[in-house]
């Protein structure tokens, strides 16, 4: 994996930053991207030799073929990563929160995405740019539900309560919680009303 940064002078007001993308155009436009945004750029080796004592303060700038696991392996304080691609599904995005990644920017996205999403993470934040996160809410709403999940579903919409409907299902409470659970996660969503009306919304009742 090739690394690229430019070669602007180390500061300790804004973060280091790595450029490591297998497209050697698309890294030579990240980083003169952030160069530009006035973000310091440090030099350093491949990401699967990042030595452990220059991760700190750190984030690396890479695509979503990025080894997590093996990363975090090899440092016992990892750089934050941003994951610039072309085409994220939200399938995609979602495995890569999942597996650590702080940050993803779709690079069909202006130049303004990437300086904004860098200082986000930089301040401690998650960043998703518009079309990742509208690709994560896609996903999670377009979720196919379970035949159990729709019997729930329905007498969610009739108003009834967790253990009314356990009744009604011959259904065990923690099971009713369980699948109202899955229900906030696949219209994301934390209460009952809401799933409710995401459901109408969608024609799933």
């Amino acid at each position: 994996m090739q690394l690229l940064s430019s070669a602007a002078p180390p500061t300790d007001a804004v973060p280091r930053f790595w450029v490591a993308h297998p497209h050697a155009l698309l890294a030579e436009g990240l980083a003169a991207v952030l160069a530009g945004c006035g973000l310091t750029a440090r030099r350093n080796v491949a990401v699967d030799g990042l030595p452990c004592a220059g991760c700190t303060a750190a984030i690396l700038v890479t695509d979503r073929g990025v080894d997590m696991a093996s990363l975090q392996a090899q440092c016992c304080r990892p750089p934050q990563v941003l994951v610039v691609d072309f085409h994220l599904p939200g399938t995609d995005v979602k495995r890569l929160l999942d597996q650590g990644v702080r940050g993803c920017v779709n690079a069909d996205s202006g130049p303004e995405e990437l300086g904004r999403a860098v200082k986000q993470m930089a301040a401690g934040h998650t960043y998703l740019c518009p079309l990742a996160s509208k690709a994560l809410a896609d996903n999670l709403v377009n979720r196919p539900l379970t035949p159990r999940e729709r019997d729930v579903l329905v007498l969610i919409c009739d108003g009834l309560d967790n253990k009314t409907i356990g009744r009604r299902l011959n259904m065990a409470l923690p099971t009713v919680k369980s699948h109202v659970k899955a229900l906030m996660a696949k219209t994301q969503t934390n209460k009952r009303t809401q799933i409710a009306a995401t459901a109408l919304r969608q024609g799933w009742v």
